[in-house]
């Protein structure tokens, strides 16, 4: 779908979970993310690239490696860094390799 559709997706939340998490890791790291409110932030990417359709799904569509490894599995890394955890982030990035590894099976 196009991220315009993302807000009225049932896994939104999820989205915002994950973007708490960097915002977490990040206070953790130094990085001063306070001001911003994540939920906020994803609502308005979302209205701005309304015709866009995500990189991720981009590639799951044509059948290439996305960049979850470097995307969530980055937060992941950051917050065991920071003695923290960011479970969302290690699910999405799970779920999106486990489409992947289904595709190559296939």
């Amino acid at each position: 779908c196009e991220n315009g559709a993302l807000p009225q997706h049932g896994a939104f939340a999820l989205s915002i979970e994950a973007a708490r998490e960097v915002q977490a890791v990040a206070l953790a790291a130094g990085v001063d993310l306070a001001a911003i409110d994540p939920e906020q932030a994803l609502r308005d990417l979302c209205r701005d690239t309304a015709t866009n359709r995500c990189s991720t799904l981009q590639d799951l569509d044509a059948g290439r490696t996305t960049e979850m490894d470097w995307i969530c599995g980055a937060v992941v890394r950051a917050a065991q860094t920071e003695e923290q955890e960011a479970p969302v982030n290690r699910l999405l990035g799970a779920l999106v390799r486990d489409v992947e590894m289904s595709q190559t099976a296939n």
